[in-house]
């Protein structure tokens, strides 16, 4: 009997330490815990405050609840702008019964979080550690709130975490800042690809876009979020004011994407300055965007007259992003790092000379044209005056400097050599064919028979630096010669044939010394004044045969 009885007793002492040791992990003394922070950028300072202390059990329950070291707690309790579901609780432990069962990072939980920014006490810890990975270590068990207290400026497109509350248990958790981009490009027009250097004639329309990251703007009562552009003076904007003429559009995720509705961003221009200010936290509340997306946001101008011209010019455009930095604090921005490109456009020098003796020639008269199939005979009237200019290039004048017109109404056709026979002509596009058609050639020169093809080239893009700022080489291809960007066209003499009305012409040749030194025949290209003087000469020759 007193056996069994043993037995008996042994077998249920078994039984309740067999309970005993099930219900420690339940309910066992916590040591100290960490904090780990991750997905975060490098400058950041993280601070913790214990708002509810108590105990934590292993399956994340927090039990015997009391207001921690970190917050006033009556101030808490008293605070009329909780949320409605948490107002009138008379302890700590009813406010916290108040939150189970609430989804993590809910619209509530947020809210709280902003209401218990303003009712801090004792800070418990603050992060270690300055790259992508923070600890907060020493924390006892609790339900903390988690601040960035960042008070360093942060690297461009940065932002400040929103407030987190977690319950910590050697826990980590991912910060709620959401860093945001901007990259500019244009468009190359001979390949119609994007990247960061372009070419253009004088007057074409030179395209851009940004490509730029939406934030999350979740935990922000407002959100900023502007695209700020400017373009050099040598380029004219197409963008206005209310985008009236639908020059900006807004596509997501790629440059073929939905087009964003125009309800959901503003445009505003003063000159070569404008500013795209996108609504994108309603945007994100429509479900049009995510955070991540991508907005591809496409614009224009015009390569204007005052382009500066290669290799020792180019025009540039820039672009940059103001957006909202702190959930905590709406009025603070930042900007993201300029996005610079840049667009090129080129230069001819053409000096007439002699054939023979590569004198320069004045008076010659030249038109450009993309065309390389028209005739001299077509555009000319009488007296050799240009009258049909169908696919003529109009030109402005400076001097001998001849650039490719936009819109000036102060043009013209005709470029025409002067006394040392050189002219130059700004605005030409790369990879583009143009033809020099001569219209008047030099007196006493034969006329060219075709027109001059000249085919700018830099070698393609290898020739620009990777920033696309300086360009190493440019090119010339003349009727199919490399050559530089200056260049001779060769004219060559008439043929001065016999009369029979005397022996008049071959004295003027012979006094007038014919082409001499390579210039132009003194008794056709203004050798009056000599054939004048021949003259006297033969008159007075015979009078004194006479006497």
């Amino acid at each position: 009997m007193m056996k069994k009885a043993i037995k008996k007793l042994l077998a249920a002492l078994l039984a309740v330490a067999m309970l005993c040791a099930m219900a420690v992990p339940a309910f066992a003394v916590s040591n100290t815990h960490t904090l780990t922070i991750n997905g975060t950028t490098s400058g950041h300072t993280y601070e913790a405050y214990q708002v509810f202390a108590g105990k934590l059990a292993e399956n994340g329950v927090l039990s015997d609840i009391t207001f921690g070291t970190g917050v006033d707690g009556a101030a808490l309790l008293a605070d009329t702008s909780l949320p409605s579901e948490l107002r009138g609780k008379g302890s700590a432990a009813e406010l916290a019964s108040a939150l189970v069962g609430k989804e993590n990072d809910s619209d509530l939980l947020n809210e709280f979080a902003k209401v218990i920014s303003t009712h801090l006490a004792t800070v418990t810890g603050i992060s270690a550690g300055n790259g992508t990975t923070y600890t907060i270590s020493g924390l006892a068990d609790g339900y903390y709130f988690i601040k960035d207290a960042t008070t360093v400026n942060l690297p461009n497109g940065a932002t400040y975490s929103r407030y987190m509350l977690n319950i910590v248990a050697d826990a980590s958790i991912a910060a709620k800042d959401t860093s945001v981009t901007l990259t500019k490009e244009i468009k190359h027009n001979e390949s119609d690809t994007w990247g960061t250097v372009g070419d253009n004639q004088i007057g074409d329309t030179v395209y851009f876009r940004t490509i730029s990251t939406v934030p999350n703007t979740k935990g922000y009562s407002s959100y900023t979020y502007e695209i700020h552009d400017k373009m050099d003076s040598q380029i004219t904007s197409n963008v206005v004011s209310g985008n009236t003429n639908n020059v900006v559009a807004i596509h997501i995720g790629t440059a073929e994407g939905t087009e964003l509705p125009s309800n959901y961003y503003t445009v505003t221009a003063t000159g070569n300055d404008f500013t795209i200010t996108v609504d994108v936290k309603a945007a994100q509340e429509a479900n049009l965007v995510s955070a991540g997306d991508k907005l591809y946001t496409t614009f224009s101008g015009v390569l204007n007259e005052n382009a500066l011209v290669a290799p020792t010019g180019h025009q540039d455009n820039k672009a940059w992003l103001k957006y909202s930095n702190n959930p905590n604090d709406t009025s603070s921005t930042g900007e993201t790092p300029e996005s610079v490109v840049h667009d090129w456009t080129f230069q001819i020098n053409v000096t007439k000379v002699d054939g023979t003796t590569k004198a320069a020639l004045k008076g010659a008269q030249f038109v450009l044209s993309k065309n390389g199939n028209l005739k001299v005979a077509d555009m000319l009237g009488e007296n050799d005056t240009l009258t049909n200019t169908t696919d003529l290039i109009k030109l402005v004048k400076s001097g001998d400097t001849y650039t490719i017109a936009r819109t000036s109404t102060d043009t013209t056709f005709v470029m025409t050599t002067p006394e040392n026979g050189a002219i130059s002509i700004k605005g030409l596009d790369d990879a583009t064919e143009y033809y020099l058609y001569e219209i008047v050639a030099p007196s006493c020169y034969n006329s060219l028979t075709a027109p001059i093809k000249v085919f700018v080239t830099t070698r393609a893009d290898a020739d620009y630096s990777e920033a696309g700022h300086t360009l190493s080489e440019v090119k010339v291809t003349v009727n199919g010669s490399v050559s530089d960007t200056s260049f001779n066209v060769e004219n060559n003499l008439g043929t001065t044939l016999p009369s029979t009305g005397g022996m008049g012409t071959t004295l003027f040749y012979v006094v007038g010394g014919g082409p001499v030194g390579g210039a132009q025949p003194l008794f056709c290209g203004g050798g009056g004044g000599l054939m004048v003087a021949a003259i006297v000469l033969l008159v007075t020759k015979k009078r004194m045969e006479n006497k």
